[in-house]
């Protein structure tokens, strides 16, 4: 049985091998990445995506089939977020807890996603500008704790 087991991961790891990425795009990914490290391809119908490091910092970049970039969304932390953004936040939630921030950036845009939990546990996400103008702004509130207050 354990013959069998390794024999089928054997066939997906080689299935996997096969799939490669085509020249030009993986050229064109480390034309604009060339420090990318753990780099791992996700192939859809129209696109490649490529979740990545580049010194300690994770990136997501997306890759259409002509080998174009379209975007890139980095994790980042609260110090990388400029200023007018955290005051906008700071501005609008209080003491809300700042939960994460991700800067997105494709050709003609550069924006920046954020996500604060309020005290209530409401859970709001902000997309803005580097100039701390709101692009959107989503709030969800938390579904648990108003199910436990509706059955007391």
């Amino acid at each position: 049985m354990k013959k069998l087991a390794l024999g089928i991961s054997l066939l997906f790891c080689l299935n996997a091998m096969s799939q490669s990425i085509p020249k030009n795009i993986e050229s064109a990914f480390k034309k604009q990445y060339p420090s990318a490290a753990d780099a791992e391809w996700t192939t859809y119908s129209t696109s490649y995506e490529i979740v990545f490091s580049e010194k300690e910092i994770y990136k997501t970049a997306i890759f259409n089939k002509a080998g174009d970039w379209v975007s890139t969304t980095t994790q980042i932390d609260a110090e990388m977020v400029p200023k007018p953004v955290m005051t906008y936040v700071t501005n609008k939630f209080g003491d809300a807890a700042f939960d994460s921030a991700e800067l997105i950036e494709t050709k003609d845009l550069k924006y920046y996603s954020i996500t604060v939990i309020d005290e209530d546990g409401e859970t709001s996400y902000l997309t803005l500008d580097a100039t701390g103008k709101a692009v959107n702004v989503e709030n969800e509130s938390n579904d648990d704790e108003t199910e436990e207050e509706d059955e007391q």
